[in-house]
Parts: C-alpha cells; sequence; structure tokens
C-alpha cells in the first residue's frame, strides 16, 4: 500500500517535470525574444545525440566482449558513463552550434535559449516520463491491482522469462 503523499510527491514532480522547461522556453521567447527554432535545436541535439546515438553505442560496447567487466566494476561502468555522456552530449553540442546556429549572433541570449531546450529535453524525456511510470506503479500498488498486473504478462513476455 501507498500512502497518499508520495502520490502527491509524483504528481508535483511529474507536473514540474513537464512545466518548468516548457515555462522557462516560454518566458525566454516572450520576455527576450529568443528563437523557438534555437530552443529546439537544442531538444533535437539532445534527444538525438543522447538518447539514439549514445544508446547505439552502448548496445555495441556493452554486449560485447568487455561489456561484463565495465558493468561489474563500478569505477569502470561510471568513467565509460561519464565519457559516453561526455562525448555524445558535447559532440552534438558543437557540431549543433557549427553548423546549425552558426548565424545566431555570439551573446548570451542563443547559448541559453539552446540550453534551454537542451536540457528541457532531457527533462522532460528522462525526468517527467520517469514520473509517469513511477506514478502508474503506485497508483497500482495503491488501487491494489499491482499483483494482478504483474501475474499476467504478456505472451512475448512469458515466453523471455521460459
Amino acid at each position: 500500500m501507498v500512502p497518499t503523499a508520495p502520490l502527491l510527491i509524483l504528481v508535483l514532480n511529474l507536473v514540474l517535470g513537464f512545466a518548468v522547461p516548457v515555462a522557462l522556453a516560454w518566458w525566454l521567447v516572450r520576455k527576450y525574444h529568443a528563437k523557438w527554432s534555437t530552443i529546439l535545436i537544442g531538444a533535437a541535439t539532445f534527444a538525438v545525440f543522447a538518447l539514439v546515438l549514445e544508446a547505439l553505442v552502448h548496445q555495441v560496447v556493452l554486449k560485447g566482449p568487455h561489456g561484463a567487466a565495465i558493468q561489474g566494476n563500478l569505477w569502470y561502468y561510471a568513467l565509460y558513463g561519464g565519457l559516453m555522456a561526455g562525448l555524445f552530449e558535447e559532440t552534438g553540442r558543437f557540431l549543433a552550434m557549427k553548423f546549425l546556429l552558426k548565424k545566431e549572433p555570439s551573446n548570451v541570449l542563443p547559448g541559453v535559449a539552446y540550453g534551454i531546450g537542451h536540457g528541457g529535453a532531457e527533462m522532460i524525456l528522462i525526468f517527467g516520463f520517469s514520473m509517469i511510470s513511477l506514478l502508474s506503479m503506485a497508483v497500482l500498488m495503491k488501487t491494489g491491482q499491482m499483483d494482478t498486473v504483474l501475474s499476467q504478462p504478456p505472451d512475448q513476455a512469458q515466453a523471455q522469462v521460459r
């Protein structure tokens, strides 16, 4: 049984996870006349480089011959994760700035707009959607339906377990 207070915190986190990045972007555009395109380039850069390209490399490396050694050692895994995040996110930023935002003025506003897009996408896609998942599980637990859901896994999941 899940108490009501944690459910309320999950709902608050969910709302903030989506509202804060959108509100910041809207505020920056309205007050400082930042370009929506710059914000969206930041968001797209995060999605492509961190969620797609980096995930592909993780699949190759962590399922490869050294994957077990990397995952089995906390220090190797932390070093690997940090290096991959830095490599892909910084490469994405460099390419976006070099090719997609090269006509932007060289002042603070485009960098902040890009950062709100990049960080906002990260907050929505990772934090916000994680809160949806956690809230769904918490509601299932609170209503006593979790056992029912877990007792009826899809056929594909049953085949993987056997």
